[in-house]
């Protein structure tokens, strides 16, 4: 079986994943920031909860940003080490393409033209991305200045 680990490190929820294809089999997560700390135990943790052991692993998937400098440099260095150590491969995903993804097919967002996936950057900042409803990125990941509330949110908002 194709078992892969995710880390996600780019925002301040430190998360792991362990699939088997398209399904999840075990997910840890911690949401206190603090990314150096708790990424190995949630590692194991994660294998534990799926009964496997890190040398049946067949790669590793990581967030590769935008998002927190530090957590990402976190989650990089430990899924180098394991890719390193293990001799398997690297996979590195864009966090607004996850977010994409992750609203569009897995939660079942409405059909839109476009998605414009966000990411706090603080200072009123954000991180931001377009896509198609095919998932074409249409403007490269880039840094937005927020001047005012322009925001709606909700499920009847097109």
């Amino acid at each position: 079986m194709p078992y892969l680990l995710h880390i996600e490190t780019s925002t301040h929820v430190c998360s792991v994943a362990i699939s088997d294809n398209e399904q999840i089999l075990g997910c840890k997560e911690t949401y206190d920031g603090d990314h150096v700390k708790h990424l190995n135990p949630l590692i194991r943790g994660v294998l534990e909860e799926t009964q496997l052991n890190i040398q049946q692993l067949s790669g590793v998937s990581i967030s590769n940003g935008p998002g927190s400098y530090t957590s990402l440099r976190a989650g990089m260095a430990a899924a180098k080490g394991i890719c390193f150590a293990l001799n398997l491969p690297l996979f590195q995903i864009s966090t607004l393409e996850a977010l994409y993804y992750g609203g569009r097919v897995r939660m079942g967002m409405p059909e839109l033209k476009h998605y414009i996936p966000m990411l706090d950057a603080r200072r009123e900042n954000v991180y931001l991305g377009l896509y198609t409803k095919l998932g074409e990125m249409m403007i490269q990941p880039q840094l937005f200045n927020i001047q005012e509330d322009i925001f709606f949110n909700g499920p009847n908002i097109r």
